[in-house]
């Protein structure tokens, strides 16, 4: 299991936020994912600051499997800044084919969770490997409030 990190979820970076409540945050990552890529690996995206709520996002990729039947999928859920994988039942969108292909997808569950009382981390995991690799971008945009 690899845990790879995109362009907003690097430790040191803080989660983005606004000062206003009710105003509606858009942050949009990429990771770069490896002709590695295996099931179980996890992509950190994006990091949702304590106190807010998801309003909306969707998960986006390059053709991360050139097989004539290609087989990846991957989820996108929620996880603490210290795991390695993702929380029980905070799916946002489950099982995700957007990487047979090089397509996108909206979430369409488990929006409103929150707030939470800690930060933590939107992130993709890879749940069935591809039947042929290809390294590419996974993209996540996340979209959040301040109730």
């Amino acid at each position: 299991m690899a845990l790879i990190d995109s362009d907003k979820s690097v430790g040191s970076k803080p989660a983005i936020t606004s000062n206003e409540a009710g105003r509606v945050i858009a942050v949009r990552a990429a990771a770069a994912a490896p002709a590695t890529l295996a099931a179980n690996d996890v992509m950190r995206m994006v990091k949702l600051p304590a106190g807010c709520i998801i309003t909306g996002g969707y998960l986006a990729s390059t053709d991360l499997d050139t097989a004539a039947s290609p087989t990846i999928t991957m989820t996108v859920g929620l996880m603490d800044i210290a795991d390695t994988t993702l929380d029980a039942n905070t799916d946002l969108l489950a099982e995700s084919t957007v990487g047979q292909g090089g397509t996108m997808a909206a979430f369409s569950t488990g929006l409103t969770q929150g707030p939470f009382t800690v930060d933590k981390f939107v992130a993709v995991k890879v749940i069935a490997a591809g039947t042929t690799k290809a390294a590419g971008t996974v993209t996540c945009q996340v979209e959040y409030a301040q109730p």
